[in-house]
């Protein structure tokens, strides 16, 4: 094999090596927002319900809860694609919101239902109350 051709393999191989790592680190990124994003959205519910005794029924992405004299907006899910939205269920007793992780593990339940299960693939928070 001549050396032209010995770098370019080597080449190739640090390039699919550095590709798949990248992407690796951005999913990592992502479910770490997921994390942040339904966290925060929990607190708000949580702050809701100590306001008005009940949580509100809205849990769509982009959807907009007044809190008082603030509101704030439902997130979308930082991929926002097929089974990367955030989804769940709202009513003024309770709810539960679920994010799908990119990496399939460290999650806290093993589906959208927050059926809650160390190392799931999915994140999801539920009320407190």
């Amino acid at each position: 094999m001549s050396k032209g051709l010995k770098a370019m393999v080597i080449l190739t191989a640090v390039i699919i090596a550095s590709v798949s790592f990248l992407s690796s680190s951005q999913k990592k990124a992502r479910d770490a927002k997921r994390r942040g994003d339904l966290k925060a959205v929990q607190n708000n519910f949580e702050q809701y319900y100590m306001e008005n005794f009940v949580y509100p029924e809205v849990c769509t992405s982009g959807e907009t809860v007044v809190l008082g004299q603030q509101s704030f907006r439902i997130p979308f899910d930082p991929h926002n694609l097929g089974d990367y939205q955030y989804q769940g269920s709202c009513s003024p007793t309770g709810y539960c919101l679920c994010a799908k992780l990119e990496t399939g593990k460290g999650g806290n339940s093993q589906d959208i239902n927050c059926t809650f299960a160390s190392n799931g693939g999915y994140f999801c928070v539920e009320n407190l109350q």
